[in-house]
């Protein structure tokens, strides 16, 4: 929680830092939902300072955890952010894919906000590849789905801006 904290304010050295010792705690009691929420941290911390590499490489690693003991919601978390994170690394198939997979968890989660997000995602993926329609339906898909959701208004303003910003087909 710590790390989260200290990512709100931007201090990434801190966020690291304290995202590193709760890995390191969860590897010494053994806890593997407890190291990938680490893991999680980690790869955000990674991602925000642009080292892409290793943010994709701990979110792997978080994802098979997550897996591996069912945890649906976090499978659809962290494989959002690896759509993001391969986005970023320019690899547009696999960034689909992961997002894909990302809505399908959050929807067998039954978190409406989880599957806005990556949905939103997926509308930015193609937003920035050139195909406007597909985004503009996805992005009409999470403002459906945060219509009553005051507590996401970033993503819902997200979800309204790709129509905008969108080029006609």
């Amino acid at each position: 929680w710590r790390s989260r904290c200290h990512q709100f304010s931007r201090d990434w050295d801190a966020a690291a830092r304290d995202a590193e010792r709760a890995l390191e705690l969860a590897y010494e009691v053994g806890d593997e939902l407890c190291q990938a929420h680490a893991l999680f941290q980690v790869s955000l911390v990674a991602e925000r300072r642009r080292d892409w590499l290793f943010a994709r490489f701990n979110a792997e690693r978080a994802l098979a955890l997550y897996e591996r003991h069912g945890d649906i919601l976090a499978s659809a978390r962290i494989l959002n952010n690896l759509g993001g994170i391969e986005f970023l690394l320019g690899n547009v198939s696999e960034a689909e894919a992961y997002l894909l997979r990302a809505t399908e968890s959050a929807s067998r989660a039954e978190s409406d906000p989880d599957l806005a997000q990556a949905v939103n995602s997926l509308a930015q993926v193609y937003l920035r590849t050139g195909r406007p329609a597909e985004a503009r339906a996805r992005a009409q898909r999470a403002v459906e789905l945060l219509a009553d959701r005051t507590d996401f208004r970033e993503e819902l303003g997200n979800g309204n801006l790709v129509p905008l910003t969108a080029p006609d087909a």
